[in-house]
C-alpha cells in the first residue's frame, strides 16, 4: 500500500514540476509548464513507435475569454516554435461536464490543425491517455494537434492547478456574456467543439445532414403498411428492440450514466460506425423510430439521437385521419469504448428537423376532405404561421403522388381549423368541378428538437363506408456534432 501510495505521488509530482500559474484578478491567468511529453496516435490509436515528441516552454494566458497558447514542439530533436490564439467556451448545462470541463475554440497554423484544447477539472478517464489514467480525479489539460502534413494525431496531456481551471471557466463565462451568447448560441458552440474530427483535415466524415422520407398506405378500417424508405444519403440500419432502448433512454435522464452491459442493446449503435444510423419500426402499433449520428473520437465515440414516436390513424373523434411525429427522447451521449460507460453530455438536445413535411390522401370516389388543421410545438418562433396545402383535384381523376398534386395553400394558424364545402357536389360546383383529395402541411419554418415537440395534420373525411388513402412524410436531418 505504501509503495501504491508513493508512485501515485510520483505521478502527481511529475505533473506539476514545473509549473508557475499567475492569478491577477478571476478571469485573468497565466500557465507555464516546462515539458509535456507528447503521445503519437494513428488513425485514434495510441502508438508506441519510438517517436520522442515533447511541447517545451508551454505558456498559456487568458483574458475574458481569449487564449493565447505559446510553447516548443521538439519532435526527434527538430524545434518547431508553437503559437496559438482563440476563445473559451464553458460547458455548464446539465450533464456529464457540467461546471468541469472549458474547451477552446483555437485557430491552427501552418503546421498543424487543433483538433482540441480542452480542460477538465476532477477529470474522468475517458479522455486520457492509458499512461495518463492515475490523474483521474486532478484537473487536466489536454492539447490534440494533427499535422497537416501527415496522418500523426500528437496528444500533450498533463496535470495542472485547479485554480487556472477556475480562472479559465470564469473567463470563458465572461466572454460568453460579454457576447450576448444565449444558451443555446453556446451549447451549439460547445457540442461543436466535442468533436475532434470537425477541424481535422483528413478525418473522413459524413454530411451533417440526411434527407430521409418514408410513405405507405392506411385505410378507416385500421390497415397500414409502410413502402420502403426513401433517402438520398446512406445510413447503418441498427435495429433494436423499442422498449429496450426506451428504458435505456429513461435511465439516462434519471441518473446521467448507464452501463451497456446491462442492456439488450447493440454496441454499434453507440460506438464505431461513425455517421447516420436509424431504424424504424412504424407497422403496427405502438409506432416508432429514431435516428442517430455519431462520430467515433480516439477511445470513445460521441452520439446524438432522437426517438420518435409516430402515430397514423384513423380518429373516431373527428371521423378522419391524423398523421403525428413526437420526439420522445432527444440527447448527446458519450460511449467510453473500455468500460462500456453510456453518460449524457446534453439533456433535451437532440438531432434537428427544420423542415418536415406531412401528408396524407390520395382519396377516390365520393370521399373528400371536408376539414383541415395543422398543429404542432416546436423551437419557440416569431410567428404562429404555418403553410397548410391541398390537392384540389378534378373529380375522376386518380393521384398518383400525394406530393406532386398539392396545389393549393392557406396560412392558418397553429391549431386553426379550415373548412371545406361539406360534400362532394358543393366542392365541385364551388372549384369547377374539382374536390379535396390531399391535405398536406409544411412546417420549414418551424423546427423540431427538444423532447415533447411535436407536428400533427389531421382532416375530417366525408366519405362512405370505408375509405383507404397514402400517407407520408418527409424531412432533412441535422446534427450538431
Amino acid at each position: 500500500m505504501k509503495k501504491l501510495l508513493s508512485v501515485l505521488l510520483t505521478v502527481f509530482l511529475v505533473g506539476v514540476i514545473g509549473v508557475q500559474i499567475v492569478d491577477a484578478e478571476p478571469s485573468v491567468g497565466e500557465l507555464k509548464l516546462k515539458d509535456i511529453k507528447g503521445e503519437i496516435l494513428q488513425q485514434g490509436k495510441e502508438t508506441q513507435n519510438g517517436s520522442d515528441i515533447h511541447l517545451n516552454n508551454l505558456q498559456i494566458t487568458q483574458k475574458d475569454g481569449i487564449v493565447k497558447i505559446k510553447g516548443d514542439i521538439v519532435d526527434n530533436g527538430a524545434l518547431t516554435p508553437l503559437v496559438l490564439h482563440g476563445k473559451l467556451y464553458p460547458i455548464e448545462a446539465k450533464g456529464k461536464y457540467a461546471g468541469k470541463l472549458v474547451l477552446g475554440d483555437i485557430q491552427g497554423n501552418e503546421k498543424f490543425n487543433v483538433l482540441q484544447f480542452r480542460v477538465e477539472n476532477n477529470s474522468s478517464n475517458t479522455v486520457l491517455l492509458r499512461k495518463n489514467y492515475p490523474l483521474e480525479g486532478q484537473t487536466v489539460l489536454t492539447i490534440l494537434l494533427e499535422h497537416k502534413k501527415s496522418d500523426e494525431r500528437v496528444c500533450f496531456q498533463d496535470v495542472i492547478p485547479k485554480n487556472f481551471f477556475t480562472s479559465l471557466f470564469d473567463g470563458a463565462n465572461v466572454y460568453v456574456n460579454e457576447n450576448k451568447m444565449t444558451d443555446d448560441e453556446i451549447a451549439e458552440k460547445v457540442i461543436n467543439l466535442f468533436n475532434i474530427n470537425n477541424n481535422s483535415e483528413i478525418a473522413k466524415q459524413q454530411e451533417k445532414i440526411l434527407k430521409i422520407e418514408e410513405q405507405g398506405t392506411a385505410d378507416s378500417g385500421g390497415g397500414f403498411s409502410v413502402d420502403e424508405p426513401i433517402s438520398t444519403l446512406a445510413w447503418n440500419d441498427i435495429p433494436v428492440d423499442g422498449a429496450e432502448l426506451s428504458r435505456l433512454l429513461n435511465d439516462l435522464k434519471n441518473v446521467g450514466n448507464v452501463n451497456l452491459l446491462n442492456y439488450d442493446i447493440p454496441e454499434s449503435l453507440f460506438k464505431g460506425n461513425s455517421g447516420w444510423k436509424k431504424y424504424s419500426s412504424i407497422s403496427s402499433s405502438p409506432r416508432w423510430l429514431y435516428h442517430a449520428y455519431s462520430s467515433e473520437q480516439n477511445n470513445y465515440t460521441i452520439t446524438q439521437i432522437s426517438y420518435v414516436n409516430m402515430i397514423a390513424r384513423h380518429n373516431t373523434a373527428i371521423d378522419g385521419f391524423e398523421v403525428q411525429y413526437r420526439i420522445h427522447h432527444g440527447m448527446i451521449l458519450e460511449y467510453t469504448h473500455n468500460t462500456k460507460e453510456l453518460e449524457v453530455l446534453y439533456y433535451n438536445w437532440g438531432l434537428t428537423y427544420p423542415d418536415l413535411e406531412l401528408s396524407h390522401g390520395a382519396l377516390s370516389g365520393d370521399n373528400i376532405y371536408i376539414t383541415q388543421n395543422v398543429n404542432g410545438e416546436f423551437i419557440e418562433s416569431s410567428n404562429q404561421i404555418v403553410k397548410a396545402l391541398m390537392g384540389l383535384i378534378k373529380y375522376g381523376d386518380i393521384v398518383t403522388d400525394i406530393w406532386d398534386c398539392l396545389n393549393q395553400s392557406e396560412t392558418p394558424n397553429l391549431g386553426q381549423t379550415l373548412l371545406f364545402e361539406s360534400t362532394v357536389e358543393d366542392q365541385m360546383l364551388a372549384h369547377d368541378g374539382k374536390v379535396y383529395r390531399i391535405i398536406a402541411a409544411d412546417f420549414s419554418n418551424w423546427t423540431l428538437r427538444n423532447e415533447n415537440h411535436y407536428a400533427n395534420l389531421r382532416g375530417q373525411i366525408n366519405y362512405t363506408g370505408g375509405y383507404s388513402l397514402t400517407w407520408g412524410w418527409k424531412s432533412t436531418v441535422q446534427t450538431n456534432l
